[in-house]
């Protein structure tokens, strides 16, 4: 079988003719294939390997800031041409068993709530990845890769760098292109190539949690050959990722590519689109069960409405003085979250702080839960060691998908959502 294999103790840039990290037409392919030919990549983790075990957080301000997101490719597609559709059949994703989980203050969504740096370090086993940052904590597998996309033409990159510069001239977050960490580090492409940030019609850093083994998805092709690429995997994530991050790490990546001859000129396809033919995930975390919820509007702290501003709605679904989740054994914090679960009691019974420096008055048995991102499916359960509790044995179940949900039943918690540790 055809394959691009990595060194994975070397950085990207250190092992050449492996991938990029910048989308430029001109990149060379490094592997060819037939249509419908299955091949497989070995993919970094979105930071390039600069993230290891036993780090703290403190010694992320060392590493290169530009360097993401390292992808493995390009891969030629034969009889490729540009109005065609490509196919991506995410055949299987094999995660590595490391992971990391960064909360960066003034990143993400909810950068104006979160203060404080946070690094979480993961190792899976079982189909479950364990922190001992997050103690008695346990999030299922729900494995795929982060990013995913075809070259663009040259027309259209210096078209969508115009676009992005033009945003941040208007005040808005763009990252135009820059020539620091690039890999390919040659002239023009270091200077022109676009960032994987953000996602655009070509693919890119897409973040989708549904694009899981079996998934399928549909890009436009802009390039003869296609020039498809693949990295950034996530073992778990919940819609949006909004502190950036989920739980990152590296994979090995087995996929078929299947052509549409003309199809996107045909049905005017501008976007990327994606389809799975049965459960992305398991369905007891795919789909929220027996829950209650919170919305979120467009008015300001200060009283002010907005219009159609879903932002600024997301941000203030769970409210933080909401009876209802706390009634429910939680209490949350405003905004929606990858995550927030922590144990109480656990803490409490060790003597320390919790992980924002406030002390928390101890509470035998209970959990206490912060939500700060809209998660709609994968799932972080409290594993029944950590001995938390609610008051009279129930179980609480959250899984998120329009807002703060809860169920009960038996003995042990559940927590329904995924990523972003604090």
């Amino acid at each position: 079988m055809k394959s691009i294999r990595i060194q994975r103790e070397r950085r990207l840039r250190d092992d050449p003719g492996t991938g990029h990290n910048r989308w430029h037409p001109e990149i060379a392919p490094l592997l060819e294939v037939t249509p419908g030919e299955t091949f497989v990549l070995e993919t970094r983790d979105a930071s390039d390997g600069q993230i290891r075990d036993g780090m703290r957080f403190e010694d992320l301000a060392a590493h290169d800031k530009k360097a993401g997101h390292p992808l493995t490719g390009p891969v030629f597609v034969q009889g490729a041409e540009p109005g065609d559709l490509l196919e991506v059949e995410f055949v299987e994703i094999e995660p590595q068993p490391y992971g990391w989980t960064v909360i960066r203050p003034g990143a993400g969504l909810l950068r104006e709530d979160f203060h404080e740096g946070f690094l979480a370090h993961w190792r899976v086993d079982g189909g479950f990845a364990r922190s001992p940052q997050v103690p008695g904590v346990r999030i299922p597998e729900g494995v795929f890769m982060g990013t995913v996309g075809v070259a663009p033409s040259r027309e259209r990159m210096l078209q969508w760098a115009a676009r992005e510069a033009a945003l941040a001239a208007r005040g808005g977050i763009a990252m135009p292109p820059d020539a620091t960490d690039a890999v390919p580090a040659i002239s023009p492409l270091a200077q022109e190539g676009l960032r994987t940030i953000p996602p655009r019609e070509n693919g890119g850093n897409l973040d989708i949690r549904q694009l899981t083994r079996g998934a399928r998805l549909e890009l436009p092709v802009f390039v003869p050959g296609a020039l498809f690429s693949a990295g950034d995997a996530h073992y778990a994530q919940g819609d949006s990722e909004c502190c950036i991050t989920a739980i990152e790490m590296g994979a090995t990546l087995t996929a078929r590519l299947h052509l549409h001859k003309g199809e996107a000129a045909r049905r005017r396809t501008r976007f990327p689109r994606f389809s799975h033919p049965g459960w992305f995930a398991p369905p007891q975390w795919a789909a929220p069960h027996d829950f209650i919820a919170t919305m979120g509007f467009p008015i300001e702290t200060d009283g002010t409405q907005q219009g159609e501003d879903l932002t600024l709605a997301a941000k203030k679904r769970p409210a933080r003085n909401d009876p209802a989740p706390r009634r429910a054994g939680l209490q949350c914090s405003s905004g929606l979250c990858d995550l927030l679960a922590r144990s109480r009691s656990a803490h409490q019974q060790r003597g320390r702080p919790s992980q924002c420096g406030r002390e928390r008055p101890a509470s035998a048995g209970d959990l206490r839960i912060v939500l700060k991102q809209d998660l709609a499916g994968s799932a972080l359960s409290v594993d029944q060691r950590s001995q938390a509790r609610p008051a009279g044995g129930s179980q609480a179940t959250v899984p998120i998908s329009a807002g703060i949900t809860t169920s009960s039943s038996s003995n042990s918690w559940d927590v329904a959502v995924s990523l972003c540790l604090r």
